[in-house]
């Protein structure tokens, strides 16, 4: 029930993610967002998320829709094409933390 209430989409933690995310252009945000959802296959369970990497580029139309990000992101063409897009956006969030620009407008 606690993490039901502090996870909720109205919660602190979700609203600090979204000014979080807001930093990045969309196509890192969805990289990252996507590669941190990803479920490794050997793991037990089932979801739409349970991929390998090549699995989740080929599948990405239907991931990106689960997260509200299948409008305005140019698909990835490759597994490498996610994982640049993706390191691109943490060091560019880590840069905004670190000369704490997060936020201001």
């Amino acid at each position: 029930m606690l993490a039901a209430l502090r996870y909720h989409p109205q919660s602190q933690w979700h609203k600090t993610c979204e000014v979080l995310l807001d930093q990045l252009p969309k196509r890192q945000a969805a990289a990252m967002l996507m590669q941190a959802a990803r479920i490794r296959p050997e793991k037990m369970g089932h979801s739409i998320w349970m991929v390998t990497a090549r699995q989740m580029v080929g599948r990405q139309e239907v991931l990106l829709r689960s997260l509200g990000l299948n409008e305005g992101v140019r698909y990835f063409e490759s597994v490498e094409a996610l994982q640049v897009a993706g390191k691109r956006g943490r060091n560019k969030l880590w840069q905004a933390l670190a000369v704490g620009e997060v936020g201001q407008e």
